[in-house]
């Protein structure tokens, strides 16, 4: 069982994971997420406004493709927690 642990920053989310419940040792496998933000102003025209695009994830976790099935995470790394 995984017991998920989320912590929000400024600059992005960092999740980490570890596989065993109950007990914090063990190896930790993290994930530093990191996305943009939407800088339209309210009073732009729609045109302009359309143009900018907020949200997007800009850290390398989430692989997509166009040939279907999952898209894995990709882990910034793993820590073991003594």
């Amino acid at each position: 069982m995984t017991s998920p642990t989320m912590a929000s920053t400024p600059a992005g989310t960092t999740f980490a994971r570890h596989e065993k419940r109950g007990t914090f040792e063990g190896i930790w496998t993290f994930f530093v997420i990191a996305q943009d933000f939407n800088t339209a102003q309210p009073n732009m025209d729609p045109d302009e406004a359309a143009q900018i695009i907020g949200g997007m994830v800009v850290t390398h976790q989430l692989t997509i493709n166009l040939g279907g099935g999952t898209c894995p995470l990709v882990p910034d790394g793993h820590v073991n927690v003594i």
